[in-house]
């Protein structure tokens, strides 16, 4: 038994406002190993794969495949070594940030909403798997925050009850 979370497989429903056209993203968080499949995007109409240091594979649903050379710098030309599942993409980012001073991919905002998110769908399974919309939780989690004198402990042990 693990004194804490480790592991979580969630997906996350998106809906285009104006076309109402719906896109799912699975996303699997763990610091214990992979039980899922490699990176990939999946749509209804195939898939997307990373092949090598400079390419993608595109495959539709018919069976049929054809590489793609990525041509410009990212995180393709930046593969980590065999069997290291940590990030060291962004990390290099984050050294590159500091040194040079340029602006982050991701900033503060956009990781606390990340963090958000990833919050917001372990209070739903805490909560018997009940639908929360982020601004359901944030609101829950500012009254928590409050109602626990500010305490980050106090605050993660009610993340963590639900």
């Amino acid at each position: 038994e693990m004194p804490v979370d480790d592991h979580a497989h969630f997906s996350v429903e998106f809906e285009h406002p104006e076309t109402g056209r719906p896109a799912i993203a699975y996303i699997e968080v763990s610091w214990a190993n992979r039980d899922f499949h490699e990176t990939k995007i999946v749509g209804t109409e195939g898939e997307m794969k990373p092949k090598g240091a400079n390419a993608i594979e595109v495959a539709d649903v018919r069976g049929n495949s054809r590489e793609v050379t990525v041509g410009h710098p990212g995180w393709l030309r930046l593969l980590p070594p065999p069997a290291y599942n940590g990030f060291p993409q962004e990390i290099r980012a984050m050294v590159r940030s500091v040194k040079e001073g340029v602006k982050p991919y991701c900033d503060h905002k956009i990781a606390a909403e990340s963090i958000a998110v990833l919050n917001a769908c372990q209070l739903s399974e805490a909560r018997g798997r009940k639908a929360l919309t982020l601004e359901e939780f944030k609101k829950s989690a500012e009254e928590a925050w409050e109602e626990s004198g500010r305490s980050p402990e106090a605050f993660l042990r009610w993340l963590k009850r639900g």
